[in-house]
């Protein structure tokens, strides 16, 4: 089989290279934030690292954010402060985690073109539990920005976990935690659009406003 000297891999489907590498990126970031939650959601609810290794697995993501809000909420010993940062990881969290699923369970619908928008790329398509499909057209700048939003919610949860295991170990002691400061909080990450394909195509043919 013939392959593309620049390409180490067949194109099993069309697409820029960059935007296929693009989305091992998100795949691979995804998993570091998801192991990076076990680590948080163990520290912010006191688990062990056992009760946490048979617990988290077991559970949907909807499921983890649940528990993790409702025994984050009963630690009296947890400053409010932290109770804070920890429901901004998850909401943070929670928009990674449906961008990511979004995308890992779609399929190419081909490339696009976006002439007002000056862009190409590809055209993701998914079906909805009612058998719906949308899709949502996906640039390079796109898929770094979902893939930038995801690390950055890691390095946040890293802080986070860190700022809460020195909190516990000296609680634990009886000493008193003062962290200066605690973990800065990024901005929520933002949503992918997803919409029928009828609509992306009723949008790209509205007139340009008038500059007159």
């Amino acid at each position: 089989m013939r392959r593309d000297p620049d390409w180490p891999m067949p194109k099993y489907a069309p697409g820029p290279h960059d935007d296929i590498f693009a989305l091992g990126v998100i795949s691979l970031n995804y998993c570091h934030l998801e192991h990076m939650f076990s680590i948080l959601f163990g520290y912010a609810v006191g688990m062990t690292e056992v009760q946490v290794r048979v617990l988290f697995q077991r559970l949907q993501n909807d499921s983890r954010l649940k528990v993790l809000a409702q025994l984050t909420g009963q630690r009296d010993e947890l400053p409010a402060e932290f109770k804070e940062l920890v429901k901004h990881f998850a909401a943070g969290y929670e928009i990674c985690a449906v961008n990511r699923n979004s995308i890992m369970h779609s399929h190419s619908g081909g490339l696009f073109r976006s002439e007002s928008r000056g862009t190409a790329g590809i055209l993701l398509t998914k079906f909805t539990r009612s058998g719906d499909e949308l899709v949502s057209p996906v640039d390079l700048h796109d898929l770094r920005r979902v893939a930038d939003e995801i690390h950055t919610y890691t390095m946040f949860g890293a802080s986070l976990g860190t700022d809460l295991h020195i909190f516990r170990t000296l609680h634990a002691r009886g000493e008193t935690y003062e962290p200066s400061p605690l973990s800065d909080r990024p901005p929520l990450p933002l949503s992918l659009d997803w919409r029928p394909l009828s609509e992306f195509q009723a949008q790209a043919r509205q007139p340009e406003p008038s500059q007159g």
